[in-house]
């Protein structure tokens, strides 16, 4: 689900991501900047493409956590998924 919420200066859009995991609902967030009221078609495809990264079934197995690092090497920069800055 995609969530714009307006703020002085422009809009926060979200993509929200949520699943049940047994009786419990989890979900992530995906913060996107953006400047004007609607979503703009680079962003869509963006929201698609992480999308289609982060929904793999081997990131579903109840019985391992997926191999997902959340923490970068002391002097290595973290990685960074969209559009380059100033695009």
């Amino acid at each position: 689900m995609w969530l714009r919420l307006p703020e002085p200066g422009g809009v926060r859009l979200w993509l929200i991501v949520a699943w049940m995991e047994g009786g419990d609902l989890a979900l992530c967030s995906f913060r996107f900047a953006g400047d004007r009221p609607e979503l703009t078609p680079e962003q869509l495809a963006w929201g698609n493409r992480l999308l289609r990264r982060a929904l793999q079934p081997q990131n579903f197995d109840a019985a391992r956590m997926p191999d997902v690092r959340l923490r970068v090497a002391r002097g290595a920069t973290i990685p960074t998924f969209g559009p380059p800055p100033g695009s």
